[in-house]
């Protein structure tokens, strides 16, 4: 590129300061057209723009310049609905040293009378916590 093509604005020193915040802060606000850029990128290509002089690393130009398929958020939300059922979480409890086996044999039996099957004695007693909370 032989010339350059600028705006030449005349204002303060303070206009300019202000100009270059609220540039920058504009450019914190801005969002891509990623279907858009990729069509000029594809252009400028066509034409052997260099298209890494643009700031782009060649990793970020070749996610750019590939036709990507659209995100299918309904199989995401099943996938996390699926993911988030099968999470656990440890809450501590507390009870008297003396109520332990009598606590533990309760759900057990609680977890037999209501069919859980699950081996691992906290995930049992969540479920059988569930089942007594009506969740």
């Amino acid at each position: 590129m032989k010339s350059v093509p600028v705006i030449v604005l005349e204002i303060t020193e303070t206009q300019r300061k202000a100009f270059a915040v609220a540039d920058n802060k504009t450019s914190e606000l801005a969002e891509w057209d990623y279907m858009k850029l990729r069509k000029v990128l594809e252009q400028l290509k066509h034409k052997k723009f260099d298209l890494p002089s643009l700031g782009y690393s060649q990793a970020e130009l070749q996610a750019l310049l590939t036709q990507q398929k659209e995100f299918d958020w309904k199989a995401f939300e099943e996938r996390f609905k699926t993911k988030l059922a099968q999470a656990y979480v440890l809450l501590p409890t507390k009870i008297r040293m003396e109520m332990k086996e009598t606590f533990n044999k309760t759900i057990k039996q609680c977890a037999n009378e209501h069919g859980v099957k699950e081996n691992d004695f906290a995930k049992a007693a969540g479920e059988v916590f569930g089942l007594l909370l009506e969740l």
